[in-house]
């Protein structure tokens, strides 16, 4: 049987295209050819039954799930199904109104609604209850920094809406024969990587300051040592790994997410031991400020109603009583303390989707460790930098970096870098990590801003705003990183207006929707 016949060989070849693509293989090119046998599934099946169409397309793209995200089950087998199987059945509604719209207006209309629904598909998937935007088109360029410095325009969407656009046109050049597509592709490809060449060009940025800042990576076992060692040990080796990088002249200092495992009481901050200890270490060293994670939590007595969205009751405590828990993360600064909570969060484990709704569902959160917090946690929302002595921070915790307009406001508000902490051990050695770091360098390029990466066990790491990794950690290393990175005043188009591509197409699709259901009678 001919491969162009073949559902299931049309349903695998598209999903190993894109994970040669995806980090960390890294053939990005292929990205570009990867739909091509889904719209071949589309022509055989778009005059068949909606079941056998939804069926044949959600096997693809279950595949390329699975391919490239498959490392989630190493932190929560359950998590990592339900993610698997629901992502991929949110994937086929492009497909679905695809087929639809072709039916209703033909072949061009149904192409471009597809580019407009899969856009409005990617950009709803970084806002909701069960945003998982991982595998979003243009993240697939994180290893292709150089042909992508245009993201400082348009940022991922960009990326999303020219793999879109690039399929669509090669498909068309097989199916009608015409070269004219072909060659309207090589050039678009050609402009593109001539625009990202002079935008790479470092002298356009002038730089105003140095900033000598260190990342450390204790690189504690995620399920063994890191919620099971007496926390005073666990700080005091921090601070001994601190001290091999840090000096008189050091501003910043990075300590990863959730580094702090005693929870930070959020009313009183400045009694909890874990800060106090490090305030007191962080005299010897004038300039320095200290951005570290750590667990926390707030407390509410004698309340008989729920007080905030992420509040939860132990009745066998104390009647009346309530908690709230937070990823949270502090700056040490001089004498001050200030905050930030984790506002984007993961699904299933630190927010359980629709549970105002469905009570039940945070009964089904997903325990990572018996220590942390898990289920619903609080928020908030803040887009208000960190202030060190000099400058101020863009304050970034693990999954919140996949997000490009999350980290813009904060830009926009005057961050002069971008700090990400995390714990990427949960993942274990596998592509999670990798793909993680990968796509803090879109970050840099959207922003043009350095980011420094404190990861505890992962990659941590020094990106410049060109995207490129100027130092590293590896894997498993007990290590303290020390960088000069420097400071500008440059604004991207991006970090002013931010995912506004996103929100075009969302207003494309009701064009669209509306085009299809008007009767063919009134054109």
């Amino acid at each position: 049987m001919k491969v162009a016949q073949n559902k299931f060989l049309l349903s695998l070849i598209s999903a190993l295209l894109f994970f040669l693509a995806w980090n960390p293989i890294g053939l990005v090119p292929l990205i570009f050819i990867a739909l091509i046998p889904l719209f071949q599934l589309h022509h055989l099946l778009r005059e068949g039954k909606r079941r056998v169409y939804i069926s044949w397309m959600y096997l693809a793209l279950l595949m390329f799930n699975v391919a490239t995200t498959w490392w989630v089950w190493n932190s929560t087998p359950w998590g990592a199904v339900t993610m698997l199987v629901l992502n991929s059945l949110l994937m086929t509604l492009p497909f679905l109104l695809f087929r639809w719209l072709h039916r209703k207006r033909g072949l061009h209309a149904g192409q471009i609604g597809f580019g407009v629904f899969w856009v409005t598909f990617e950009y709803i998937h970084h806002q909701w209850d069960v945003s998982w935007p991982w595998l979003s088109f243009g993240n697939a360029f994180s290893d292709f920094t150089n042909f992508v410095q245009w993201y400082e325009f348009t940022g991922i969407f960009g990326g999303s809406i020219l793999v879109l656009l690039v399929n669509i046109l090669i498909w068309n050049g097989i199916t009608q024969k015409k070269r004219s597509f072909f060659y309207g592709t090589a050039a678009l490809l050609i402009a593109l990587g001539a625009i990202s060449f002079a935008l790479k060009n470092p002298n356009r940025i002038q730089e105003t300051d140095t900033i000598e800042a260190v990342c450390i990576q204790p690189n504690y076992d995620a399920y063994i040592e890191k919620f099971t060692l007496p926390p005073s040990q666990m700080l005091n080796e921090m601070i001994q790994l601190s001290e091999t990088e840090v000096g008189e002249n050091t501003d910043i200092l990075l300590w990863p997410e959730t580094a702090l495992v005693e929870n930070v009481d959020v009313r009183f901050p400045a009694q909890n031991f874990q800060l106090n200890r490090l305030r007191l270490w962080k005299k010897r060293f004038p300039k320095l400020s200290i951005y570290t994670g750590a667990d926390a939590q707030k407390e509410y007595f004698n309340t008989p109603f729920k007080p905030e969205k992420a509040a939860r009751q132990f009745k066998q405590a104390r009647p009346n009583m309530w908690w709230v828990f937070y990823n949270a993360s502090y700056m040490l600064s001089g004498d001050s303390i200030s905050e930030y909570m984790k506002s984007k969060l993961v699904p299933g484990t630190e927010i359980m989707p629709f549970a105002d709704a469905f009570p039940f569902i945070n009964d089904l959160a997903v325990v990572l460790d018996e220590n942390s917090a898990s289920g619903s946690l609080g928020t908030r929302e803040s887009y208000e930098p960190l202030k060190t002595f000099k400058h101020s921070i863009v304050p970034a915790i693990c999954y919140e970096s996949i997000y490009g307009e999350h980290i813009a406001k904060f830009v926009r508000n005057g961050a002069d870098y971008i700090a990400v902490i995390t714990n990427d051990a949960w993942w274990g050695n596998t592509p999670g990590y990798k793909q993680h770091l990968s796509y803090a360098k879109l970050r840099a390029i959207e922003n043009r801003k350095w980011v420094a990466r404190s990861a505890n066990t992962g990659i941590s790491a020094f990106i410049n705003p060109q995207g490129e990794i100027v130092k590293s950690s590896k894997w498993e290393e007990r290590i303290a990183l020390k960088q000069n990175i420097s400071t500008n005043q440059f604004i991207t188009f991006y970090t002013r207006h931010g995912d506004y591509l996103g929100r075009a197409a969302v207003l494309g699709t009701f064009i669209m929707l509306i085009l299809g259901f008007i009767p063919r009678r009134f054109f």
